[in-house]
């Protein structure tokens, strides 16, 4: 997510793909015949484009990263806030899940009125030093790879108190090598769900510090308030 806007509505709470997958609670199957039919029940809930972007977004990055398609996995499974509670267990069917997905949001941001131009520049968030002739992206990618180092901090300090579908060796490499080579901005989404998944240790000075990088990132008060519970 690289261009926030305050006060946006579809920053308050989780999006984008980590919101798409801890949507995926254990009742999702009453309202929806499959899982491309649920992410079609989900997206029309929103009004205009943004939400629909901000997944193609998250989307493009993990399918045009260096990413292993076992740390994408990885990372999903990150967004099941328990164990088995009903998100899609994608495995070796990753590239499928991601143009799965594409293939349901896409549409619908055209059918919006929304042209291909708004998502296919879509690059990897590390486009080197700012320089004066950087746009306002770049200097967003610049921001956030000056908070990789924050975050991994976040996600080395992951104290399980449960396990996960994905072992911690796992789940911290997958974080890491999308912090450093994907976007900060979103491993830190994935962290926080991390957090929920592993029902991970949380200390009060932690949490004031996640709530302080996820503002940088231009999130919402929710975001980081779905761990609050964690706190010690």
């Amino acid at each position: 997510m690289h261009d926030p806007i305050p006060s946006e509505p579809e920053l308050c709470f989780d999006f984008g793909i980590t919101g798409l997958g801890a949507s995926y609670h254990g009742d999702w199957t009453l309202d929806a015949k499959d899982e491309r039919d649920h992410i079609t029940h989900l997206m029309a809930q929103s009004e205009g484009t943004r939400a629909l972007l901000l997944l193609i977004e998250d989307v493009l990055r993990l399918k045009r990263s260096s990413l292993a398609d076992s740390e994408i996995n990885a990372l999903w499974r990150l967004t099941d806030s328990s164990p088995h509670d009903g998100s899609p267990e994608i495995g070796n069917r990753v590239p499928q899940w991601l143009d799965d997905i594409l293939s349901v949001v896409v549409p619908m941001a055209e059918k919006r009125g929304t042209a291909k131009a708004s998502w296919s520049a879509v690059e990897r968030c590390a486009q080197g030093p700012k320089t004066p002739e950087s746009g306002p992206n770049d200097a967003v990618s610049h921001e956030h790879q000056m908070l990789v180092t924050e975050v991994a901090d976040l996600i080395q300090g992951l104290k399980p108190r449960q396990e996960a579908d994905i072992s911690l060796k796992e789940a911290k490499g997958a974080l890491q090598r999308c912090a450093e080579t994907v976007c900060s901005e979103l491993a830190f989404r994935f962290t926080v769900c991390a957090y929920s998944a592993f029902y991970a240790r949380l200390s009060r000075d932690t949490y004031r510090h996640m709530e302080h990088i996820s503002a940088r990132f231009g999130h919402g008060p929710h975001v980081v308030g779905a761990v609050e519970y964690l706190i010690d």
